[in-house]
């Protein structure tokens, strides 16, 4: 009786939350509903006018350039929020000066991880089965992004969500044009070139929404505090982990299927991710809540934090679940194409996994950020990417559909393990 009597007072604080910050929720679920639509639109089109064959090798070489391009980029966002979560209220030196302070050092990092990248591709391309061309085109999107992690920490730490929300769906709107553009007058390599630029407009965005803040003037008086080395590398290796557990599969996949299967299976997994993103507005609203807590070292709040973006993601499940079974093949092939059905089988088979662990466990890896459980998050992503590389070096190259048992498998696992370290350390803490 004291767990249900807990679980309904626990569901009626949610909603009571909910609806006090309604006007907050409503701006932020708008934007992010039409970035996401963008998204989604652009993608169709891109599978639409490269048909199977192309996509599947456009696919093949993203998820090269993005092994290296995400846990670089994310690495001087998470570097940001690490070096601010000290400062709680208004006593930072200079947010402003602390985000430059670290932009300043990402540009020589950022530049020879292009080089890096694209001199692999022209030195491995036949063994890794990518367009050297396309690889170092695609990577130009590194330099691209120097400074829009650090300027992006800025919005999150002014909890200045619906002002993010509109930077985003600008960028969105550049990205559709921009790319479509490309591929129409350019093709493929048109394709990655519109996308490079989208994300150079993307960062100056960023840079310029984030100068309207407060305490983004001065310089700094006093080093930040922050273990550079350490820091630079945990996030690096948790990233990469995170980032490599999203892309092996495709990896491993192009080395022993066709770029027509690569594309099915590309599109199934993509799909499982929309669900996640009717959940942003709930998560975006969230994260600020979680660094205040962590900063206040306010253990409930931080708990009842976790569990609502959880409950909320689980409900919003309940509700699109029966929607997707009976509609999802129909859906597919009426939007892609119906040489694309065959995408809804990879899509029910993954959903299982990256639902769990990147939407009901949504929290984790932001938590992992602004915590302190640096070493458990690089332990969590390990564990899931030698799940997926092993299970699929082994027993998934050989069908796309074993190869998504193996990924939701592991995801399953990194959803479990997620749960147990944080409220392990949550309990194991003085009460409040």
């Amino acid at each position: 009786m004291r767990l249900l009597g807990g679980l309904s007072n626990f569901v009626a604080g949610f909603f009571a939350q909910a609806w006090r910050h309604r006007g907050a929720i409503s701006r932020v679920s708008l934007l992010g509903y039409a970035t996401m639509a963008l998204a989604f639109i652009l993608q169709i089109l891109i599978a639409r006018l490269l048909g199977l064959q192309l996509y599947g090798v456009y696919a093949t070489n993203l998820a090269v350039v993005s092994i290296a391009e995400i846990p670089i980029v994310v690495r001087s966002g998470e570097l940001a929020m690490r070096a601010m979560r000290p400062y709680p209220g208004n006593t930072a030196p200079s947010y402003g000066a602390l985000s430059r302070w670290l932009v300043r050092r990402d540009v020589w990092l950022f530049i020879s991880a292009y080089f890096v990248v694209a001199g692999a591709g022209w030195a491995f391309g036949s063994k890794l089965n990518v367009d050297p061309l396309l690889l170092s085109i695609l990577a130009l999107s590194i330099p691209a992004q120097i400074g829009f992690g650090a300027y992006k920490s800025l919005f999150f730490v002014h909890n200045q969500m619906p002002r993010l929300g509109r930077t985003e769906l600008t960028y969105a709107l550049a990205l559709t044009a921009l790319s479509l553009v490309g591929l129409l007058a350019a093709g493929i390599y048109g394709l990655a070139a519109g996308s490079v630029a989208a994300a150079l407009a993307k960062t100056l965005l960023t840079r310029n929404g984030s100068r309207q803040f407060t305490q983004t003037d001065g310089e700094l008086t006093e080093s930040p505090k922050l273990d550079m080395s350490r820091d630079s590398t945990y996030s690096i290796a948790r990233n990469a982990l995170s980032n490599g557990l999203s892309q092996i599969d495709v990896i491993l996949l192009s080395q022993a299927q066709s770029p027509e299967a690569i594309a099915l299976y590309k599109v199934g997994k993509s799909l499982t991710t929309l669900p996640i993103r009717l959940s942003y507005p709930l998560w975006r609203m969230l994260q600020p809540q979680i660094m205040a807590a962590v900063r206040s070292d306010d253990r409930g709040r931080e708990r009842r934090a976790l569990l609502t973006g959880s409950l909320g993601f689980a409900m919003l499940m309940v509700v699109v679940l029966p929607f997707i079974l009976l509609f999802g093949g129909d859906l597919i092939a009426l939007a892609y194409g119906e040489n694309f059905r065959g995408a809804f089988v990879y899509f029910l088979i993954l959903m299982v996994g990256v639902w769990l662990f990147n939407g009901v466990a949504g929290w984790f890896s932001f938590w992992c950020v602004v915590g302190k459980s640096q070493v458990y998050g690089i332990v969590v992503y390990a564990t899931a990417f030698l799940l997926i590389f092993l299970g699929g070096l082994f027993w998934g190259m050989t069908s796309p559909r074993r190869m998504a048992c193996v990924v939701s498998g592991a995801l399953v696992v990194a959803a479990a393990l997620a749960y147990l370290g944080p409220y392990a350390q949550l309990r194991s803490r003085p009460k409040d």
